[in-house]
């Protein structure tokens, strides 16, 4: 009878509701019940592709996050700590576990990231500062530090995405050249003032 293939559609359709993409409805029906199967069963094909695309970005994203050098968290609009890399990890000297769901007040205070996060999320504006940070064995290292407002698609506030990026090594070849540069300068300041003075006694 009737019933039959109606009772498989809604049991196909109420299958795609939990996340099974693979159901189909496989009855044989002509007419109205046999178009409304076909309908369902090209609706579950085209959802079943839409899954595998998000699958397939989030594995994407997910491998560049996990191989980036930068740390990179991010916040909820409410102030708690949604996803933070391989990298943020190891910056902060504190695991996902232990942080995930939790207030952003939570972090290792030395890096003074909490206050930062709170001005992005209260003006809703974007932060880039150099922050120096003493580590556990007192050594200085500083960070280009990005705290972004994340917008969802429909303009809303949805967080703030924080990128840091270590310039350390960057900053001591500098202060290393300029050091340099002051010295070669003086250095040569010496010889030239001498023959200088050889000069004027020679004339």
């Amino acid at each position: 009878g009737m019933t039959r293939p109606i009772e498989k559609i809604v049991d196909v359709a109420r299958r795609l509701t939990n996340k099974d993409d693979e159901s189909r409805v496989t009855v044989e029906a002509s007419g109205e019940i046999g178009q409304l199967s076909a309908a369902i069963n090209v609706l579950a094909s085209s959802l079943q592709k839409q899954m595998k695309e998000i699958q397939d970005n989030e594995q994407q994203l997910t491998s560049i996050l996990a191989n980036m050098v930068s740390g990179v968290m991010l916040i909820s609009d409410l102030g708690t700590i949604q996803l933070m890399n391989a990298a943020m990890e190891e910056l902060l000297v504190q695991t996902e576990e232990d942080l995930i769901g939790k207030s952003h007040t939570q972090l290792t205070e030395n890096f003074k990231l909490s206050e930062r996060i709170q001005r992005c999320i209260e003006t809703k504006q974007y932060i880039h500062e150099e922050m120096t940070v003493v580590g556990p064995n007192d050594n200085e290292r500083i960070f280009d530090a990005h705290f972004a407002p994340f917008i969802g698609e429909n303009g809303h506030f949805r967080g703030v995405i924080v990128v840091l990026h270590e310039i350390t090594e960057i900053r001591r070849l500098e202060k290393m050249r300029s050091e340099f540069v002051a010295n070669v300068s003086h250095e040569l300041k010496t010889p030239i003032t001498s023959v200088k003075g050889f000069a004027e006694t020679l004339l």
